[in-house]
């Protein structure tokens, strides 16, 4: 019997402690409290960068602005994240 109560209450625990905490679902909600913005680190992510940056185009909280910083790509990992209008640093 001591065991089931031990359970349930590391269950309860467990429930309580790691609750779901979500970033706010409307696209005006994030502006009126803050801004978001996104930095990804790039180095010849020409593959995979078109990808990433459509994804957050999709989201429902869009990012106050992207920002790719690319370490020296010997691709074309700089010119796609320019054809997207994100920041690019060097």
């Amino acid at each position: 019997m001591g065991i089931i109560i031990l359970v349930v209450i590391g269950l309860l625990s467990g429930f309580w402690l790691f609750r779901s905490n979500t970033i706010p679902g409307g696209r005006g909600e994030l502006s009126a409290r803050g801004r978001l913005s996104v930095i990804i680190p790039a180095r010849n992510e020409a593959a995979n960068l078109p990808h990433l940056l459509d994804s957050l185009r999709s989201q429902t909280c869009l990012p106050y602005e992207i920002i790719v910083v690319d370490d020296f790509s010997h691709d074309r990992t700089r010119a796609i994240a320019e054809s997207y209008g994100v920041k690019v640093i060097r």
